[in-house]
């Protein structure tokens, strides 16, 4: 299992990209990465750190070939309010993996 938090929002273009796809290279057979971090809408909130996610860039997950298991988008309670995603990706698992499902099964499901 892989957590994620915050760790990518500090990395600029080129570089997030790369961290997405290497999370998603190193994980085992039926891995799972639970990814927490400060989201933004396209286009806004790039000029101070952290960097927050959009959308299309934490789907980098999908496209470096993890399944999205879950996902939330969410405000928390500062004031104002700052918006996050949490997000659950698998990578395939054969078969033979189910002691991995197991262990780690309860998380996304």
């Amino acid at each position: 299992m892989v957590f994620e938090r915050n760790t990518i929002q500090v990395l600029p273009g080129e570089y997030r990209l790369r961290a997405l796809k290497s999370i998603a290279e190193t994980m085992a057979s039926g891995g799972v990465a639970l990814v927490s971090c400060r989201s933004r809408i396209p286009g806004e909130g790039q000029d101070k750190f952290p960097l927050p996610l959009d959308r299309d860039e934490i789907d980098g997950f999908v496209r470096a070939g993890l399944k999205d298991e879950g996902f939330i988008a969410w405000d928390d309670e500062q004031e104002p309010p700052v918006p996050h995603f949490f997000a659950c990706y698998r990578r395939s698992a054969k078969a033979n993996s189910w002691l991995l499902y197991g262990i780690s099964g309860f998380l996304c499901d």
